[in-house]
């Protein structure tokens, strides 16, 4: 055993990867060929119990011995010297010291090792200057003062000056001025100065003051000084102060220094410093100083401090310093410059300089410049330049213009009003081009239109076709009318001819 006890003193994990042993990976199946042994002791026992000294088979008590060599059972103290030779299925319940290496297939109990302490399974309490290391399973409390490892399971209270390894499952507490490593599951809380490593998942705790990494998915409180990936999901609360990465979902509240990235979903409260980026769907909080990016749908408070681009549907609020683009919205879209939908936006729109959407915008819609629509404005809509859209209902305000294919409803424009059919009430400070109108017109320079039914006030009132109903104006024309004109100048072209231009008043006078 010598060699294996040498080898478990310099690998500072104690993790017992390989060994010397015919290439053998644990003490219990190893059984080499024995060699003459002596077992000479004083033995001060009767039926193996008592007190010994020299290297006694088995006992039950005080054993002292100087290098364990062929020792098979020992129930009670073992004490020994200098570094033990072959011990195969060996056993020590109890009270294990050495000054060098404490070692035996089964270590249970108590045991300490100025070098440190090996086996097959320990359990109990073991440490040692160097480590503690077992091929099999440690559980218990393990204290190294380089490592603590074990090629299998490692279960309650680990705490190593440079590192911890598992090669299977590590559940408990786990203490290391270095790192921490698991090959498989890691269950509870653990802190390393440097890194944390799981091969699979892991659950609880667990602090890194550099980096933490999972291949599989992380569950519960996580936090680095640099960053944190997991190959699968991230749930709970998570924080690092560079970034943290998820090949899967990540769900609760993250916050990073730098940027935030979710292959699937994220869900949750979500804060990075410059950005974040989710192939999937957001839902709940998330911000960012810079930019952010939603693959999917996103829902209840998305912002950013320059841009934001969610490419499925918003529901609640998204808001951008600088610029949003979403693929359809319901709920508050605000931007300090502009706002982009690709599809369709339904409740209240604000944005510092534009809002355009591909098809349908209904609601409050408020711009600094213009709002524009591929398809239907349905609302109120506000903007201090224009609004343009297929159609336009209910209520616009705009400083400059207001144009559609068909407007209906109340319509302000500072400068002119241009459709192809307008119904309701229209007030412009300029013009009103229009096919065919219906309703009540204010413009104070003119409204011409093609078909005119309700009553008009403006400085000249052109209707191309027939009129049904009043014109008040400086000038107004007709080619027929059903209604009057009022106004200093009237004209009537299907009057007679002494009836087309009249003052003050004219109407139909050739039937």
């Amino acid at each position: 055993m010598k060699k294996i006890s040498k080898y478990i003193l310099l690998s500072l994990f104690a993790a017992l990867s390989t060994h010397y042993v015919n290439a053998q990976d644990t003490l219990e199946y190893y059984v080499p060929k024995k060699k003459s042994v002596s077992h000479s002791a004083l033995h001060l026992a009767y039926n193996d119990m008592g007190i010994s000294f020299g290297n006694s088979k088995r006992l039950t008590g005080l054993r002292f011995n100087f290098s364990d060599n062929y020792m098979e059972k020992v129930n009670g103290l073992n004490f020994t010297i200098w570094l033990p030779e072959k011990n195969p299925n060996s056993e020590i319940n109890g009270l294990a010291l050495s000054l060098t290496l404490a070692e035996a297939t089964y270590v249970r109990g108590f045991s300490f090792g100025l070098g440190g302490v090996t086996g097959d399974h320990i359990s109990g309490i073991s440490s040692g200057l160097v480590g503690v290391g077992s091929i099999k399973s440690i559980s218990g409390a393990s204290i190294g003062g380089l490592g603590v490892g074990t090629h299998g399971n490692l279960a309650g209270l680990a705490i190593a000056g440079l590192g911890i390894g598992a090669g299977d499952n590590f559940t408990g507490i786990g203490l290391s001025g270095a790192g921490i490593g698991v090959g498989k599951r890691l269950k509870g809380f653990t802190f390393s100065l440097i890194g944390t490593g799981i091969g699979e998942s892991s659950v609880g705790i667990h602090l890194s003051g550099v980096g933490m990494g999972s291949g599989g998915s992380m569950k519960g409180i996580h936090i680095a000084g640099a960053g944190i990936g997991a190959s699968n999901d991230l749930l709970g609360i998570q924080g690092a102060f560079f970034g943290m990465g998820s090949g899967g979902n990540m769900k609760g509240l993250n916050v990073a220094g730098i940027g935030i990235g979710a292959g699937e979903d994220l869900s949750g409260i979500s804060f990075a410093g410059i950005g974040y980026g989710v192939g999937g769907n957001m839902t709940g909080l998330a911000f960012s100083f810079v930019g952010g990016g939603v693959g999917g749908n996103a829902k209840y408070v998305t912002a950013a401090g320059i841009g934001l681009g969610i490419s499925e549907h918003n529901t609640g609020f998204a808001g951008a310093g600088v610029g949003v683009g979403v693929g359809s919205s319901t709920g508050l879209l605000l931007s300090g410059i502009g706002i982009g939908i690709g599809g369709s936006a339904k409740g209240i729109h604000l944005a510092g300089i534009g809002i355009g959407a591909g098809d349908n915008l209904t609601g409050f819609n408020f711009a600094g410049v213009g709002i524009g629509a591929g398809g239907t404005i349905s609302g109120v809509n506000l903007t201090l330049g224009g609004i343009g859209a297929e159609e336009i209902r209910i209520f616009s305000i705009a400083g400059l213009g207001i144009g559609a294919k068909k407007i209906t409803g109340i319509h302000l424009a500072g400068a002119g009003i241009g459709a192809k059919s307008i119904k309701g009430f229209v007030f412009t400070g300029g013009l009103n081009f229009t096919e065919e109108f219906e309703g009540v017109n204010i413009s104070l320079i003119r409204m011409r239109t093609d078909a005119f039914k309700g009553g008009s006030f403006a400085f000249y009132n052109q209707v191309q076709g027939h009129q049904s109903g009043v014109t008040i104006g400086v000038y107004n024309y007709t080619r027929t009318i059903k209604g009057f004109q009022l106004g200093l100048l009237n004209y009537v072209r299907s009057n007679p001819k002494w009836a087309r231009l009249l003052p003050l008043f004219n109407t139909n006078f050739g039937d």
